[in-house]
Protein backbone atom coordinates (compact mmCIF):
# COMPACT_ATOMS: atom_id res chain seq x y z
CA UNK A 1 0.00 0.00 0.00
CA UNK A 2 1.54 3.38 -0.88
CA UNK A 3 -0.90 5.72 0.91
CA UNK A 4 0.73 6.91 4.16
CA UNK A 5 -1.25 9.77 6.43
CA UNK A 6 0.05 11.90 9.12
CA UNK A 7 -3.31 12.91 10.95
CA UNK A 8 -3.63 15.55 13.94
CA UNK A 9 -7.33 15.50 13.66
CA UNK A 10 -9.25 13.22 11.26
CA UNK A 11 -12.43 11.63 11.91
CA UNK A 12 -14.59 9.85 9.77
CA UNK A 13 -18.21 8.12 9.92
CA UNK A 14 -18.48 5.06 8.31
CA UNK A 15 -21.74 4.68 7.04
CA UNK A 16 -20.77 1.02 5.66
CA UNK A 17 -18.14 -1.35 6.23
CA UNK A 18 -17.22 -0.80 2.77
CA UNK A 19 -17.67 2.88 2.05
CA UNK A 20 -14.06 4.43 2.73
CA UNK A 21 -10.92 2.31 1.34
CA UNK A 22 -7.34 3.11 0.90
CA UNK A 23 -5.60 1.43 -1.83
CA UNK A 24 -2.33 1.75 -3.67
CA UNK A 25 -4.33 3.79 -6.16
CA UNK A 26 -4.73 6.37 -3.37
CA UNK A 27 -8.21 7.04 -1.37
CA UNK A 28 -11.26 6.03 -2.66
CA UNK A 29 -14.10 7.93 -0.89
CA UNK A 30 -17.68 5.64 -2.17
CA UNK A 31 -19.69 7.35 0.58
CA UNK A 32 -18.27 8.35 3.62
CA UNK A 33 -18.16 11.73 5.19
CA UNK A 34 -14.25 12.23 5.71
CA UNK A 35 -13.82 14.93 8.13
CA UNK A 36 -10.14 16.77 8.06
CA UNK A 37 -10.26 19.34 11.86
CA UNK A 38 -9.01 22.63 11.41
CA UNK A 39 -5.12 22.04 11.95
CA UNK A 40 -4.93 18.66 10.46
CA UNK A 41 -3.23 16.98 7.60
CA UNK A 42 -4.45 14.37 5.74
CA UNK A 43 -1.67 13.60 3.28
CA UNK A 44 -1.93 10.88 0.10
CA UNK A 45 1.84 9.59 -0.75
CA UNK A 46 3.06 7.39 -3.40
CA UNK A 47 3.70 9.35 -6.48
CA UNK A 48 1.02 9.83 -9.31
CA UNK A 49 -1.12 7.29 -8.41
CA UNK A 50 -1.79 7.84 -4.87
CA UNK A 51 -5.09 10.50 -5.39
CA UNK A 52 -8.10 11.29 -4.04
CA UNK A 53 -11.14 10.13 -5.71
CA UNK A 54 -14.93 10.89 -4.38
CA UNK A 55 -17.79 8.03 -5.79
CA UNK A 56 -21.63 7.26 -5.15
CA UNK A 57 -22.10 4.01 -3.53
CA UNK A 58 -25.97 2.96 -4.21
CA UNK A 59 -27.37 5.87 -2.43
CA UNK A 60 -24.58 7.40 -0.56
CA UNK A 61 -22.60 10.00 -1.77
CA UNK A 62 -18.90 10.55 -0.68
CA UNK A 63 -18.36 13.71 1.04
CA UNK A 64 -15.02 15.63 2.41
CA UNK A 65 -15.49 18.32 5.03
CA UNK A 66 -12.38 20.29 4.95
CA UNK A 67 -11.37 22.81 7.44
CA UNK A 68 -7.48 21.61 7.13
CA UNK A 69 -4.98 20.69 4.57
CA UNK A 70 -5.29 17.45 2.52
CA UNK A 71 -1.57 16.87 0.73
CA UNK A 72 -1.51 14.56 -2.30
CA UNK A 73 0.71 13.49 -4.85
CA UNK A 74 -1.79 12.74 -7.34
CA UNK A 75 -4.93 13.58 -9.06
CA UNK A 76 -8.60 15.03 -7.67
CA UNK A 77 -11.88 12.99 -9.05
CA UNK A 78 -15.18 14.56 -8.03
CA UNK A 79 -17.57 11.45 -9.57
CA UNK A 80 -20.10 12.36 -6.79
CA UNK A 81 -23.61 13.08 -8.76
CA UNK A 82 -25.50 14.70 -5.79
CA UNK A 83 -23.18 16.56 -3.38
CA UNK A 84 -21.11 19.84 -4.05
CA UNK A 85 -17.75 18.25 -2.58
CA UNK A 86 -16.00 20.78 -0.62
CA UNK A 87 -18.75 23.77 -1.09
CA UNK A 88 -18.25 24.89 2.68
CA UNK A 89 -14.44 23.74 2.99
CA UNK A 90 -12.55 26.33 4.21
CA UNK A 91 -9.07 24.46 4.38
CA UNK A 92 -6.74 23.58 1.38
CA UNK A 93 -5.88 21.22 -1.44
CA UNK A 94 -2.19 21.14 -1.84
CA UNK A 95 -0.92 19.36 -5.12
CA UNK A 96 2.53 18.78 -4.38
CA UNK A 97 2.61 15.80 -7.49
CA UNK A 98 4.96 16.43 -10.77
CA UNK A 99 1.72 16.55 -13.29
CA UNK A 100 -1.39 17.17 -10.93
CA UNK A 101 -5.27 16.62 -12.89
CA UNK A 102 -8.47 17.95 -11.57
CA UNK A 103 -10.92 15.87 -13.24
CA UNK A 104 -13.95 13.61 -12.78
CA UNK A 105 -17.71 13.84 -13.86
CA UNK A 106 -19.12 16.54 -10.97
CA UNK A 107 -17.55 20.59 -11.04
CA UNK A 108 -15.46 21.05 -7.48
CA UNK A 109 -15.77 23.79 -5.38
CA UNK A 110 -12.77 24.19 -3.62
CA UNK A 111 -12.00 26.99 -1.08
CA UNK A 112 -8.10 27.17 -0.85
CA UNK A 113 -5.63 25.51 -4.01
CA UNK A 114 -1.98 25.33 -4.15
CA UNK A 115 0.32 23.58 -6.56
CA UNK A 116 3.93 22.97 -6.87
CA UNK A 117 3.60 22.38 -10.66
CA UNK A 118 1.32 23.26 -13.59
CA UNK A 119 -1.75 22.01 -12.57
CA UNK A 120 -4.27 20.61 -15.52
CA UNK A 121 -8.64 21.08 -15.81
CA UNK A 122 -10.37 18.24 -16.95
CA UNK A 123 -13.09 19.32 -15.45
CA UNK A 124 -14.50 22.84 -14.35
CA UNK A 125 -13.57 24.15 -10.92
CA UNK A 126 -14.50 26.88 -8.97
CA UNK A 127 -12.44 28.47 -6.17
CA UNK A 128 -13.70 30.45 -3.31
CA UNK A 129 -10.39 31.29 -1.61
CA UNK A 130 -6.80 31.38 -2.61
CA UNK A 131 -5.34 30.36 -5.92
CA UNK A 132 -1.52 29.70 -4.84
CA UNK A 133 0.57 28.87 -7.39
CA UNK A 134 4.11 30.18 -7.32
CA UNK A 135 6.03 28.95 -10.36
CA UNK A 136 3.67 26.98 -11.64
CA UNK A 137 0.95 27.80 -14.19
CA UNK A 138 -3.12 26.62 -14.54
CA UNK A 139 -3.78 25.08 -17.79
CA UNK A 140 -7.29 25.31 -18.63
CA UNK A 141 -7.56 23.10 -21.70
CA UNK A 142 -11.65 23.73 -22.50
CA UNK A 143 -12.56 23.70 -19.08
CA UNK A 144 -13.74 26.98 -17.09
CA UNK A 145 -11.69 28.13 -13.24
CA UNK A 146 -14.45 30.51 -11.90
CA UNK A 147 -13.14 32.17 -9.17
CA UNK A 148 -15.88 33.79 -6.64
CA UNK A 149 -16.13 37.52 -4.42
CA UNK A 150 -13.37 37.23 -1.86
CA UNK A 151 -11.32 34.66 -3.88
CA UNK A 152 -7.63 35.76 -4.83
CA UNK A 153 -5.03 34.57 -8.07
CA UNK A 154 -1.23 34.19 -6.61
CA UNK A 155 1.46 33.58 -8.96
CA UNK A 156 5.45 34.30 -9.06
CA UNK A 157 5.97 32.97 -12.57
CA UNK A 158 3.04 30.94 -14.18
CA UNK A 159 -0.21 32.35 -15.52
CA UNK A 160 -3.82 30.61 -16.35
CA UNK A 161 -2.73 29.27 -20.07
CA UNK A 162 -6.14 28.95 -21.99
CA UNK A 163 -5.12 26.39 -24.39
CA UNK A 164 -8.69 25.71 -25.47
CA UNK A 165 -11.91 26.86 -25.14
CA UNK A 166 -11.70 26.99 -21.21
CA UNK A 167 -12.08 30.72 -19.72
CA UNK A 168 -10.66 32.55 -16.74
CA UNK A 169 -14.06 34.47 -14.53
CA UNK A 170 -13.38 36.65 -12.16
CA UNK A 171 -16.19 39.40 -10.43
CA UNK A 172 -15.34 42.93 -11.30
CA UNK A 173 -17.03 45.66 -9.14
CA UNK A 174 -18.42 49.22 -10.89
CA UNK A 175 -16.06 51.29 -8.82
CA UNK A 176 -13.43 52.15 -11.13
CA UNK A 177 -10.98 49.14 -9.45
CA UNK A 178 -8.80 47.69 -11.97
CA UNK A 179 -9.08 43.64 -11.73
CA UNK A 180 -5.92 42.06 -13.64
CA UNK A 181 -6.80 38.43 -15.44
CA UNK A 182 -3.60 37.08 -15.22
CA UNK A 183 -4.13 34.77 -18.65
CA UNK A 184 -1.81 33.81 -21.31
CA UNK A 185 -1.17 31.03 -23.86
CA UNK A 186 2.45 30.41 -25.20
CA UNK A 187 3.33 33.93 -23.13
CA UNK A 188 1.92 35.39 -20.14
CA UNK A 189 -0.33 38.37 -21.70
CA UNK A 190 -3.00 39.50 -19.25
CA UNK A 191 -5.51 42.10 -19.44
CA UNK A 192 -6.86 43.94 -16.31
CA UNK A 193 -10.54 44.73 -16.69
CA UNK A 194 -12.15 47.96 -15.06
CA UNK A 195 -15.89 48.57 -15.23
CA UNK A 196 -16.47 52.04 -14.26
CA UNK A 197 -19.42 53.28 -11.48
CA UNK A 198 -21.85 53.89 -15.09
CA UNK A 199 -21.60 50.54 -15.65
CA UNK A 200 -22.68 47.42 -13.48
CA UNK A 201 -21.05 45.29 -11.31
CA UNK A 202 -21.10 41.43 -12.62
CA UNK A 203 -18.47 38.39 -13.63
CA UNK A 204 -16.08 38.79 -16.98
CA UNK A 205 -15.01 36.20 -18.57
CA UNK A 206 -11.58 36.33 -20.39
CA UNK A 207 -9.26 33.90 -22.63
CA UNK A 208 -6.87 34.57 -25.11
CA UNK A 209 -5.43 32.87 -28.06
CA UNK A 210 -2.00 33.79 -30.26
CA UNK A 211 -2.66 35.50 -33.58
CA UNK A 212 -5.36 37.98 -34.80
CA UNK A 213 -7.40 36.29 -37.40
CA UNK A 214 -9.36 38.16 -40.11
CA UNK A 215 -12.97 36.89 -38.74
CA UNK A 216 -12.12 37.50 -35.09
CA UNK A 217 -11.26 34.19 -34.06
CA UNK A 218 -12.16 32.69 -37.63
CA UNK A 219 -10.24 33.00 -40.80
CA UNK A 220 -6.49 33.33 -42.14
CA UNK A 221 -4.15 35.78 -40.18
CA UNK A 222 -4.46 39.95 -40.94
CA UNK A 223 -2.17 41.49 -42.54
CA UNK A 224 -1.87 44.68 -40.42
CA UNK A 225 1.28 45.34 -37.35
CA UNK A 226 -0.35 43.41 -35.03
CA UNK A 227 0.45 41.72 -31.56
CA UNK A 228 -0.38 38.57 -32.19
CA UNK A 229 -2.57 38.12 -29.40
CA UNK A 230 -6.71 38.39 -29.04
CA UNK A 231 -8.12 38.92 -26.59
CA UNK A 232 -12.04 37.00 -25.80
CA UNK A 233 -14.01 38.36 -23.25
CA UNK A 234 -17.87 38.14 -21.80
CA UNK A 235 -19.73 39.13 -19.00
CA UNK A 236 -23.11 39.16 -17.41
CA UNK A 237 -23.13 42.26 -16.45
CA UNK A 238 -26.29 44.04 -17.37
CA UNK A 239 -24.41 47.32 -18.60
CA UNK A 240 -21.46 47.59 -19.96
CA UNK A 241 -18.85 50.12 -19.51
CA UNK A 242 -15.19 49.29 -19.23
CA UNK A 243 -11.64 49.89 -20.20
CA UNK A 244 -9.10 47.19 -20.81
CA UNK A 245 -5.09 47.48 -20.95
CA UNK A 246 -3.48 44.94 -22.62
CA UNK A 247 -0.14 43.57 -22.22
CA UNK A 248 2.43 41.82 -24.18
CA UNK A 249 5.67 41.31 -24.85
CA UNK A 250 8.65 41.84 -27.67
CA UNK A 251 8.17 38.32 -29.44
CA UNK A 252 4.28 39.06 -29.49
CA UNK A 253 4.68 41.46 -31.95
CA UNK A 254 4.54 40.85 -35.68
CA UNK A 255 7.98 42.42 -37.92
CA UNK A 256 6.00 45.11 -39.21
CA UNK A 257 4.24 46.61 -35.45
CA UNK A 258 5.43 49.94 -34.44
CA UNK A 259 4.32 50.12 -30.75
CA UNK A 260 4.89 53.94 -30.93
CA UNK A 261 1.39 53.79 -33.19
CA UNK A 262 -0.67 51.03 -31.82
CA UNK A 263 -4.57 51.19 -30.41
CA UNK A 264 -6.74 48.41 -29.30
CA UNK A 265 -8.70 47.23 -31.53
CA UNK A 266 -12.43 46.18 -31.40
CA UNK A 267 -13.48 43.48 -33.33
CA UNK A 268 -17.52 44.68 -34.18
CA UNK A 269 -19.58 45.03 -37.11
CA UNK A 270 -17.69 42.38 -39.03
CA UNK A 271 -14.70 43.95 -38.61
CA UNK A 272 -11.40 45.31 -36.96
CA UNK A 273 -12.31 48.64 -35.61
CA UNK A 274 -9.53 51.51 -36.09
CA UNK A 275 -8.88 53.86 -32.74
CA UNK A 276 -6.65 56.67 -32.18
CA UNK A 277 -2.89 55.50 -32.05
CA UNK A 278 -0.40 56.40 -29.64
CA UNK A 279 2.58 54.99 -28.57
CA UNK A 280 2.47 52.27 -26.13
CA UNK A 281 3.44 52.25 -22.37
CA UNK A 282 6.25 50.18 -20.21
CA UNK A 283 9.41 48.86 -21.02
CA UNK A 284 8.66 45.16 -21.54
CA UNK A 285 5.69 43.77 -20.96
CA UNK A 286 4.52 46.98 -23.07
CA UNK A 287 1.04 47.88 -22.31
CA UNK A 288 -1.80 50.02 -23.89
CA UNK A 289 -5.26 50.94 -23.05
CA UNK A 290 -8.62 51.41 -24.34
CA UNK A 291 -11.92 53.61 -22.53
CA UNK A 292 -15.64 53.83 -23.54
CA UNK A 293 -16.21 50.11 -24.21
CA UNK A 294 -19.69 49.31 -24.14
CA UNK A 295 -20.10 45.98 -25.80
CA UNK A 296 -17.86 42.38 -25.76
CA UNK A 297 -16.36 40.57 -28.70
CA UNK A 298 -12.78 39.95 -29.65
CA UNK A 299 -10.24 42.26 -28.86
CA UNK A 300 -6.53 43.28 -29.92
CA UNK A 301 -3.51 45.55 -30.27
CA UNK A 302 -3.12 46.30 -33.81
CA UNK A 303 -0.50 48.88 -35.15
CA UNK A 304 -0.60 52.08 -37.94
CA UNK A 305 0.54 51.14 -41.55
CA UNK A 306 3.71 53.55 -41.49
CA UNK A 307 3.02 56.46 -44.51
CA UNK A 308 6.02 57.54 -45.77
CA UNK A 309 6.74 60.78 -47.82
CA UNK A 310 8.99 58.56 -50.39
CA UNK A 311 9.31 54.53 -50.11
CA UNK A 312 12.79 53.76 -51.47
CA UNK A 313 12.50 50.23 -52.90
CA UNK A 314 16.18 49.53 -52.80
CA UNK A 315 19.54 51.21 -53.38
CA UNK A 316 22.31 49.82 -54.54
CA UNK A 317 25.86 50.18 -56.84
CA UNK A 318 27.35 48.60 -60.04
CA UNK A 319 30.05 48.93 -62.13
CA UNK A 320 28.89 50.26 -65.81
CA UNK A 321 32.02 49.70 -68.20
CA UNK A 322 34.74 52.36 -66.52
CA UNK A 323 31.93 53.90 -64.34
CA UNK A 324 30.71 53.50 -60.87
CA UNK A 325 27.00 54.40 -60.42
CA UNK A 326 24.90 54.91 -57.33
CA UNK A 327 21.35 53.45 -58.52
CA UNK A 328 17.64 54.03 -56.21
CA UNK A 329 14.48 53.39 -56.75
CA UNK A 330 11.37 54.32 -54.75
CA UNK A 331 7.66 52.79 -54.90
CA UNK A 332 5.93 56.21 -54.89
CA UNK A 333 6.27 59.93 -53.77
CA UNK A 334 4.46 62.10 -51.80
CA UNK A 335 5.33 65.66 -51.73
CA UNK A 336 8.71 64.79 -53.09
CA UNK A 337 11.14 68.12 -54.11
CA UNK A 338 15.07 66.29 -54.56
CA UNK A 339 17.40 63.71 -53.71
CA UNK A 340 20.65 65.00 -52.80
CA UNK A 341 23.73 61.59 -53.20
CA UNK A 342 25.96 62.27 -49.83
CA UNK A 343 28.90 60.18 -49.09
CA UNK A 344 31.38 59.44 -46.90
CA UNK A 345 34.57 57.68 -45.69
CA UNK A 346 33.83 56.68 -42.71
CA UNK A 347 29.93 55.96 -42.21
CA UNK A 348 29.76 58.85 -39.57
CA UNK A 349 29.98 61.93 -41.55
CA UNK A 350 28.51 62.82 -44.86
CA UNK A 351 28.45 65.27 -47.30
CA UNK A 352 26.33 66.07 -50.45
CA UNK A 353 28.27 65.39 -54.01
CA UNK A 354 25.43 65.52 -56.43
CA UNK A 355 21.14 66.38 -56.35
CA UNK A 356 18.65 65.35 -58.84
CA UNK A 357 14.98 66.45 -59.02
CA UNK A 358 12.25 64.20 -57.65
CA UNK A 359 9.14 63.27 -58.89
CA UNK A 360 6.70 65.44 -56.71
CA UNK A 361 3.75 62.87 -55.90
CA UNK A 362 3.47 59.55 -57.68
CA UNK A 363 1.82 56.25 -56.97
CA UNK A 364 4.36 54.30 -59.57
CA UNK A 365 7.75 53.02 -59.22
CA UNK A 366 10.60 55.26 -60.47
CA UNK A 367 14.27 54.93 -60.74
CA UNK A 368 17.33 57.38 -59.96
CA UNK A 369 21.14 57.07 -60.78
CA UNK A 370 23.70 59.19 -60.35
CA UNK A 371 27.38 58.78 -61.21
CA UNK A 372 30.38 58.52 -58.49
CA UNK A 373 33.81 58.50 -57.84
CA UNK A 374 35.04 56.62 -55.29
CA UNK A 375 38.51 57.13 -53.63
CA UNK A 376 40.80 54.75 -54.82
CA UNK A 377 41.80 52.58 -51.91
CA UNK A 378 39.38 53.52 -49.53
CA UNK A 379 36.00 51.65 -48.76
CA UNK A 380 33.41 54.69 -49.04
CA UNK A 381 30.08 54.60 -48.23
CA UNK A 382 26.71 56.45 -49.53
CA UNK A 383 22.95 57.05 -49.30
CA UNK A 384 20.51 59.13 -50.66
CA UNK A 385 18.34 62.16 -48.70
CA UNK A 386 15.13 62.74 -49.84
CA UNK A 387 13.97 65.79 -48.98
CA UNK A 388 9.64 67.50 -49.23
CA UNK A 389 8.96 70.44 -50.72
CA UNK A 390 8.44 71.48 -46.87
CA UNK A 391 11.81 71.13 -46.21
CA UNK A 392 11.44 67.63 -44.17
CA UNK A 393 13.79 65.19 -44.98
CA UNK A 394 14.42 61.19 -44.80
CA UNK A 395 17.25 58.67 -45.76
CA UNK A 396 18.01 55.50 -47.43
CA UNK A 397 19.52 53.13 -45.88
CA UNK A 398 23.73 53.20 -46.32
CA UNK A 399 25.12 51.42 -48.96
CA UNK A 400 29.27 50.75 -49.24
CA UNK A 401 31.32 50.79 -52.18
CA UNK A 402 34.62 48.48 -51.97
CA UNK A 403 36.02 47.63 -55.81
CA UNK A 404 36.57 44.10 -54.60
CA UNK A 405 33.12 43.72 -53.00
CA UNK A 406 31.43 43.86 -56.57
CA UNK A 407 33.24 40.67 -58.04
CA UNK A 408 32.56 38.50 -54.68
CA UNK A 409 29.88 35.50 -55.16
CA UNK A 410 26.15 37.63 -54.54
CA UNK A 411 22.72 37.92 -54.76
CA UNK A 412 21.24 41.33 -55.02
CA UNK A 413 17.55 41.79 -55.67
CA UNK A 414 15.85 45.28 -57.08
CA UNK A 415 12.75 47.60 -57.90
CA UNK A 416 10.47 44.65 -56.57
CA UNK A 417 6.81 44.96 -57.37
CA UNK A 418 3.62 44.14 -57.77
CA UNK A 419 2.07 43.88 -61.74
CA UNK A 420 -1.57 43.65 -60.90
CA UNK A 421 -3.12 43.76 -64.39
CA UNK A 422 -0.40 41.33 -65.37
CA UNK A 423 -1.09 39.66 -62.64
CA UNK A 424 2.86 39.13 -62.13
CA UNK A 425 5.47 39.87 -59.58
CA UNK A 426 8.26 41.35 -61.13
CA UNK A 427 11.83 42.38 -59.56
CA UNK A 428 15.47 42.52 -60.96
CA UNK A 429 18.10 40.47 -59.59
CA UNK A 430 21.97 40.61 -59.85
CA UNK A 431 23.43 36.39 -59.71
CA UNK A 432 27.33 35.72 -59.35
CA UNK A 433 27.00 32.52 -60.90
CA UNK A 434 24.22 30.56 -63.35
CA UNK A 435 22.55 27.86 -60.90
CA UNK A 436 18.62 26.94 -59.72
CA UNK A 437 17.37 29.46 -56.77
CA UNK A 438 14.23 29.08 -54.43
CA UNK A 439 11.77 31.86 -53.91
CA UNK A 440 9.47 32.29 -50.83
CA UNK A 441 6.94 35.29 -50.97
CA UNK A 442 4.98 36.01 -47.54
CA UNK A 443 3.65 38.91 -45.42
CA UNK A 444 5.14 41.14 -43.49
CA UNK A 445 3.28 39.37 -40.48
CA UNK A 446 4.60 35.45 -41.41
CA UNK A 447 1.76 34.76 -43.81
CA UNK A 448 3.66 32.55 -46.56
CA UNK A 449 1.54 33.53 -49.69
CA UNK A 450 3.44 31.29 -52.24
CA UNK A 451 7.04 29.48 -52.99
CA UNK A 452 8.96 28.80 -56.25
CA UNK A 453 11.68 27.93 -57.93
CA UNK A 454 13.40 30.08 -60.07
CA UNK A 455 16.70 29.90 -62.62
CA UNK A 456 19.22 32.30 -62.16
CA UNK A 457 21.61 33.45 -64.72
CA UNK A 458 25.17 35.00 -63.94
CA UNK A 459 24.23 38.77 -64.03
CA UNK A 460 21.70 41.26 -64.36
CA UNK A 461 18.18 39.80 -65.34
CA UNK A 462 14.94 41.37 -64.97
CA UNK A 463 12.08 38.07 -63.88
CA UNK A 464 8.92 38.22 -63.90
CA UNK A 465 6.69 35.74 -62.19
CA UNK A 466 3.28 34.79 -62.40
CA UNK A 467 1.03 35.42 -59.41
CA UNK A 468 -2.64 35.37 -58.36
CA UNK A 469 -4.29 38.86 -57.78
CA UNK A 470 -6.23 36.86 -55.11
CA UNK A 471 -3.09 36.89 -52.87
CA UNK A 472 -2.35 40.71 -53.21
CA UNK A 473 -4.80 41.84 -50.70
CA UNK A 474 -1.95 43.40 -48.07
CA UNK A 475 0.10 46.20 -48.14
CA UNK A 476 3.75 44.88 -46.77
CA UNK A 477 5.40 42.53 -47.84
CA UNK A 478 8.92 40.19 -48.02
CA UNK A 479 10.60 38.68 -51.46
CA UNK A 480 13.62 35.96 -50.09
CA UNK A 481 15.34 34.18 -52.58
CA UNK A 482 18.03 31.47 -51.78
CA UNK A 483 20.30 30.46 -54.46
CA UNK A 484 22.54 27.90 -52.39
CA UNK A 485 25.33 29.93 -51.20
CA UNK A 486 23.43 33.31 -50.61
CA UNK A 487 19.83 34.85 -49.21
CA UNK A 488 18.35 37.75 -49.96
CA UNK A 489 15.34 39.44 -48.22
CA UNK A 490 13.49 42.86 -49.60
CA UNK A 491 10.38 44.18 -47.56
CA UNK A 492 8.70 46.32 -50.39
CA UNK A 493 4.95 48.23 -49.87
CA UNK A 494 2.26 47.74 -52.32
CA UNK A 495 -0.10 50.94 -52.46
Amino acid sequence: MKIRTLVLLLTAYIINVDVLSAQSAGVLNNGATIVVKSGAFLKVLGGSDASVSIADEGVLQGDIVLEGTIYLEGNWANNSSAINVLENATGTVVFAGATPVIRGNSKTHFKNVAATNDLTLEKDVNLRGGLSMGSASIILGDNDLTISDGGTIGFTNGWVKTTGAGTLTMPVANDNTPVIFPVGQATFTPIAVTQSATGSAGNFSVRVHDNVLENGVMGDPVSLPRVNKTWQVSSDASVIDVSFTMYWNTGDESASFDRDRSYVSHYTGGAWDANSAASASGLGPFFTTRSGITSLSPFSVLGEEEVLPVEFIDVWIEEKGQKTVLNWSTAWEENNDYFSVEESTDGVHFYTISKLDGSGSTQVVNRYSSPLNPKAGLSTYYRVRQVDFDGKYSFSKTVRYNNADLHQAELKVHNVSFDKQGRSLIFDVFAADSDQAYLTLFEAGGNVLTESGIYLHEGQQHITLPISTDLISATMYILKIFDGRAEKTVKFILK
